[in-house]
Formats: C-alpha cells, structure tokens, sequence
C-alpha cells in the first residue's frame, strides 16, 4: 500500500501516519505491507514546528481491508504406484471457496479441486497446486509421486510388403526418459541404430 500527504503551508509540513496495526512512519510518501489480514484505521497528521506552528489529523476509517492468504494444501493417494496402473487420486484439503489448478511434471494439467491422475511417466514425478480465494489471493504447494517401473514391448516380426498392415517395426515404449535400438545381422555387424522409437 503507498500513501501520500500533500499540505500547504510557507514553511516546511511534516507528517506521521499511523496504520492502524501498531506501525508508524514520518514520511512524506510512504509505503506500509500489512502482516496480518483485518480493517484497519489509517490515520496522517500534518504539523509544523516553526514559523506558526500548526498541526491537523485526518482519520479514515476502514481504509484498508487486508484478505487473509488462501490454504494450499492437497492428498495423494496411493503415493507410490507401478507404472501399469499409474492412476493417483488427489484431493485438495485447502479452503474451500478457493478454485484450483494443477500441473504435473510429466505435462498433464488439470482445474479441478479433486480428480483422478493417470500419470503416462515413470520415476518420481511432481504435482504444484495453485489456489485462488474469493478475493483473488493466490498460495500454492507442491507433493511427489513415485511411478515404478516401465513398460517396453517389441514386436518380433513384422510384413514389409506395402499393403498398409504391420509394414513397419516399431517398439512400444511407455514411462522411458531415454531410448536406443541398435539392429545386427546374423555375423555381430551392426546394421542399424536409432535413438527415436517412433521411426523404425
């Protein structure tokens, strides 16, 4: 909150404000952060101290309404899960006229407070939540989810004869963060290598 006084007089003007919640300061223009939520009364004196001394306060009731910041806060359940049925439940336990949002570390985003997550990434995965109150005021938090295992399956064999059904090798790949295939013939000659699963 910023706060100006503006007096006139033919000798210098000084000023005290009181915030209402037990700070002070003796600025012209001043700046105050409020701690804690609540109405608090502002109150500015202007005065001098030479030529003819004078003084006048204002008070503005109510002037400032502090909003108390939002509770985040949510529950996963199970926090460890095999990547086969990698579903989580998350529930948020913030307060209860806030709106939320999600994001999750392997892309996936969501709006609503409480949802089912199939997660489509192994490893140790993160969830940010972002909750917004009534009154616009943001809070967020952050939970961990451990996603076990992969899952990797390779076709042996395949029908390269252009009639558009199963014409191409390819592995399927799920909850891998890194990927290299490597073909040989019959003798140990490497024929072909690729770090790309979807181009085979």
């Amino acid at each position: 909150m910023q706060l100006q006084g503006e007096a006139t007089s033919q000798v210098p003007v000084y000023y005290t404000w009181d915030f209402g919640d037990g700070a002070t300061s003796n600025q012209n223009n001043t700046t105050h952060v409020y701690e804690s939520p609540g109405l608090f009364d502002v109150q500015v004196t202007a005065y001098t101290i030479s030529g003819c001394q004078d003084s006048s306060t204002m008070i503005f009731p109510g002037a400032v309404r502090v909003y108390p910041y939002p509770d985040a806060g949510f529950y996963i359940q199970p926090q460890v899960v095999p990547f086969y049925a990698a579903d989580t439940y998350i529930s948020s336990q913030g307060c209860e006229n806030c709106s939320c949002s999600y994001l999750f570390s392997d892309g996936g985003s969501s709006d609503a407070c409480n949802l089912l997550y199939s997660w489509t990434e192994s490893g140790i995965q993160n969830i940010t939540q972002y909750v917004t109150s009534e009154y616009g005021c943001t809070a967020t938090a952050t939970g961990t989810v451990i996603i076990e295992g992969l899952s990797f399956y390779a076709p042996n064999a395949f029908t390269p004869d252009g009639d558009g059904i199963n014409d191409e090798w390819q592995p399927i790949l799920a909850g891998v963060s890194s990927y290299e295939l490597k073909i040989f013939n019959r003798w140990g000659e490497m024929m072909y290598t690729s770090t790309r699963s979807e181009e085979h």
